[in-house]
């Protein structure tokens, strides 16, 4: 029909999988950690037991990916440098005459300086671009594994608010006094959500072990912040 105009149909993209898909929580570790629970008289419905399963799977999986990363000041540094080298390209291209576009052209046919082509680098800068404004803040020091467990104290601090209906607090004393089970000076850390905490982490990954005073500094923070 004249003056009709048509939409170009967009194939379907296949979705790309979630990093978290590739954790898998072992069903006996959520039952160890049910069972400590239990010991401290802390009950989980369903919905907490699912919550508790997600949460931990969100957990184990951004652990093992941020574990696998450099760090993000490494990372700024490599996209700073994309972004500049992609810009310069593009310049160059823009800028080049017809004379040297069609001598190229002649000596390789790879070469392609359509504007196609040209679209693509500036995509690329643009990525780049939008990256490094997506990029947080260097930590700083050696230990980068803090962060996915800071988030997994706030999420299973709302499953522990929810069972108990109680507020998840955390105490510490000085390890000095009583069983010096720490070394002088530090501060030994304890209570219910430090117990359910401690628990998930040692069940959910076992090889990352955390020491009192690193785990209650941890949840210490993470508390503070939510």
């Amino acid at each position: 029909m004249a003056g009709k105009k048509y939409k170009k149909k967009i194939p379907k993209r296949t979705k790309a999988p979630n990093h978290t898909d590739a954790a898998i929580i072992d069903d006996k570790a959520i039952s160890s950690i049910l069972k400590s629970l239990e010991n401290g008289n802390i009950k989980l419905n369903e919905q907490a037991i699912s919550d508790l399963k997600e949460a931990s799977k969100e957990y184990l999986a951004d652990t093992v990916l941020l574990n696998g990363l450099p760090r993000i000041s490494a990372l700024r540094k490599k996209l700073i440098d994309v972004n500049e080298t992609s810009h310069n390209f593009v310049d160059m291209l823009e800028k080049m005459d017809i004379s040297t576009r069609s001598l190229l052209k002649k000596y390789s046919d790879w070469v392609d300086l359509s504007n196609n082509f040209l679209n693509k680098a500036k995509f690329l800068q643009y990525a780049a671009e939008e990256a490094l404004k997506g990029l947080p803040k260097d930590p700083g020091g050696p230990d980068k594994k803090k962060a996915p467990l800071e988030i997994y104290i706030r999420q299973i601090a709302k499953v522990y608010k929810n069972s108990t209906g109680l507020k998840p607090t955390i105490s510490n004393k000085d390890a000095s006094k009583g069983k010096g089970i720490q070394p002088d000076g530090e501060r030994e850390f304890y209570s219910p959500f430090y117990d359910f905490i401690a628990a998930c982490v040692s069940n959910i990954n076992p090889q990352d072990f955390w020491a009192n005073a690193a785990l209650g500094s941890t949840i210490q923070r993470a508390l503070k912040e939510s």
